[in-house]
């Protein structure tokens, strides 16, 4: 079962989150909130247990911050992006929600 399946985050949480009040991007935030967890998902190196109680409350919220920056910065062309303090490098997990995620990583530094 993949993480996407597992979090407790639903298309109207991330909206809430994203502060989109209309439903022209449900698909695109449905469609970045499964692309966020596949993100985290690479990024810890293993899946959690089949129980919807089973993710951590530190990783739905990373999840969220990767979904900001997929959200925010879907037309960039730029290499490096602004995220409030935190920078995200095109093709690499926000510095923010990498620090949130490393506690759960299972081999880091490969």
């Amino acid at each position: 079962m993949s993480l996407a399946a597992k979090i407790q985050t639903s298309t109207e949480d991330a909206k809430r989150y994203l502060r989109v009040d209309h439903n022209q991007d449900d698909y695109l935030v449905e469609l970045q909130l499964q692309a966020a967890c596949d993100e985290a998902e690479d990024y810890i190196g293993h899946d959690f247990p089949d129980r919807p109680d089973s993710v951590p409350a530190q990783v739905e919220v990373a999840i969220l911050r990767i979904l900001a920056s997929l959200y925010e910065h879907r037309d960039d062309e730029t290499t490096n992006q602004s995220l409030g303090d935190e920078s995200r490098n095109r093709g690499g997990v926000a510095r923010d929600a990498a620090k949130m995620l490393s506690v759960y990583r299972v081999n880091p530094g490969l």
